[in-house]
């Protein structure tokens, strides 16, 4: 009677946790299919000749052990005969609100007050971009609309990439420390990392963006912003 009664109770823990773990991998899943973590995120796009797919992006420790590193990769997919030459910038930051919670605790905020202001008010604490958009990248803190503007104006932000046609040029591949870029027939492999330093506070990255200018017109045609809801772990 006793094996019996221990066998149900096994059964029914493995029950439960197997439950909490499909919940948890399908939180966020059904809503933005295609991103981890159960990202949540806005797109624009302006170029029908390609497509952006399989974002991946993984939380790391920097080999000198002064950095946290972001590391994020996707693939450009030609669906063109044609050779496209594109430049890119993406970026990350943490952004989080003004609102003093510690004080909100002893004075809450009126019931009668229908919009709570304060949680509009955003701020970016930390940032990083490439390629640098200032000689000094770490204090500049530009929100979206500023780096998609500062593309559209300035023809030689970002870096240069090539998404092969059916072509068969030697298209030389990007490998520097921030980026490295594969090319391949009707598809271009673009990894990248974004480093921000050891902090108080443990602050990492919770968006992520990608701008795609073209190069022969100089307009935006693509853009990607994702915000993180959840934290990373550390690979």
């Amino acid at each position: 009677m006793k094996k019996i009664i221990i066998l149900a109770i096994f059964n029914a823990i493995l029950f439960a946790s197997s439950v909490v773990y499909s919940q948890n991998v399908d939180s966020g899943s059904k809503k933005e299919k295609g991103f981890p973590y159960g990202i949540e995120n806005t797109s624009s796009k302006l170029d029908n000749r390609f497509d952006v797919h399989n974002y991946s992006f993984f939380k790391r420790l920097s080999s000198t052990g002064a950095t946290q590193e972001l590391n994020v990769n996707f693939e450009l997919r030609n669906k063109t005969p044609d050779t496209i030459k594109l430049r890119v910038l993406f970026f990350a930051y943490h952004e989080k609100g003004t609102i003093n919670k510690k004080l909100r605790r002893i004075v809450p905020y009126p019931k009668w007050r229908t919009k709570d202001l304060g949680k509009e008010d955003l701020q970016i604490v930390r940032m990083d971009t490439y390629p640098k958009v200032t000689e000094n990248s770490e204090v500049a803190k530009y929100h979206f609309p500023d780096l998609l503007q500062m593309m559209q104006d300035d023809s030689g932000l970002g870096e240069p990439i090539v998404l092969k046609g059916f072509s068969p040029d030697n298209t030389p591949i990007v490998d520097k420390q921030q980026i490295y870029v594969h090319c391949s027939a009707l598809k271009t492999t673009v990894f990248g990392k974004l480093y921000v330093p050891f902090n108080e506070g443990n602050v990492f990255f919770n968006h992520f963006g990608l701008i795609i200018a073209d190069v022969e017109t100089g307009d935006v045609v693509y853009s990607q912003l994702i915000r993180f809801p959840n934290k990373f772990k550390v690979y």
